[in-house]
């Protein structure tokens, strides 16, 4: 069974990539969440503790967006990979296209802790 999220405007969301490596694993070991965070719920704890976590653990920040069907095919994912070799301090995160609501979440935090952000999208 594929998990259904709600989403804005009365739609849902199929989220195909909880058992993807999502947030940057050193966030998670700081926030005390497993890696990856498995489901909406264990998510959740991991975007609180985020919320929660001192200015100074955070680095910059990055989000790959997937586009449409990203979570089959990882295309856009398949950068998660390379990109720490690249962009040395930033966090990586990776989210499906319909996670608006969660990139603007994070987006938000690294913006009050006066963080650089990129944004990598795929359509």
């Amino acid at each position: 069974m594929f998990p259904l999220i709600p989403c804005e405007g009365g739609l849902v969301s199929l989220i195909l990539t909880w058992r993807w490596q999502r947030e940057p694993e050193r966030l998670l070991r700081c926030c005390g969440c497993g890696s990856p965070a498995g489901g909406r719920r264990e998510e959740r704890r991991f975007l609180e503790a985020l919320d929660a976590l001192p200015d100074a653990g955070l680095g910059d920040l990055c989000i790959i967006a997937g586009g449409f069907l990203d979570g089959l095919t990882g295309r856009a994912y398949c950068l998660r990979e390379e990109l720490p070799s690249v962009m040395a301090g930033f966090d990586v995160f990776y989210r499906e296209h319909e996670e608006a609501g969660d990139m603007r979440r994070i987006i938000a935090r690294y913006g009050r802790a006066g963080r650089r952000i990129a944004l990598i999208g795929h359509s």
